[in-house]
């Protein structure tokens, strides 16, 4: 397992091929771009779309049904959407399900190799709450936390508080989420099925194709 957003993850997913990897998995918590992808909602990427490009997932679209989730298009950003007005803006320009920082970077690597790839993402803040402004601060690209940075964004914006609070409980929530979904990958994995959604690679279809 690797952790990272951005480029950080593009390396990660490029290691793992170096090593040996056949497959690549982007999973994780995303926020959600339409009213009813709430917290802690499964969602099994059909494409993923960003501003350098668009890439599909033929093998997606079974895979969700075996673990109860939704199927969409997925958004890579460079900087998380803190704004109710910004992740709507993002939905009618894409017709994303919803939103995350790394999918299309690992999604990228698993094309120019020829690889299968899956994107399985939950849903953490649901599309009409903002995030906190120490959001775009608060992790680094390599995933882990920034206490300073947090502690300065919090004290530069006191009034952020209760959606800290809130992002805090959907977050708990949105992981909870996962290791529901990490469960039942696991389950078909022991019972020999997830290989079936594994044979389809990773299709490059270019940013015209899916956004706009």
């Amino acid at each position: 397992m690797r952790t990272g957003t951005g480029v950080v993850a593009e390396d990660a997913a490029r290691a793992l091929v170096s090593e040996g990897a056949r497959t690549l998995v982007s999973f994780g918590l995303a926020g959600g771009l339409v009213a009813d992808a709430s917290t802690a909602t499964p969602v099994v990427a059909v494409a993923v779309v960003s501003g350098a490009g668009g890439w599909r997932l033929d093998a997606a679209a079974p895979l969700a049904a075996e673990v109860e989730a939704r199927t969409g298009a997925l958004y890579t950003v460079d900087l998380p959407l803190l704004t109710v007005v910004d992740k709507r803006a993002a939905r009618v320009r894409t017709g994303a399900l919803a939103v995350d920082m790394e999918s299309a970077h690992v999604l990228a690597v698993a094309a120019h190799h020829g690889l299968p790839a899956l994107v399985v993402r939950v849903v953490a803040d649901p599309v009409e709450r903002a995030l906190p402004r120490l959001a775009a601060v608060a992790v680094r690209p390599d995933g882990r936390l920034a206490p300073g940075a947090t502690a300065r964004a919090l004290a530069l914006h006191p009034r952020d508080w209760p959606l800290v609070a809130a992002s805090a409980r959907d977050t708990a929530r949105a992981r909870a989420g996962l290791r529901r979904a990490a469960a039942g990958l696991a389950r078909l994995a022991r019972q020999g099925l997830l290989e079936r959604f594994l044979d389809v690679p990773v299709e490059d279809v270019g940013g015209a194709a899916l956004l706009g």
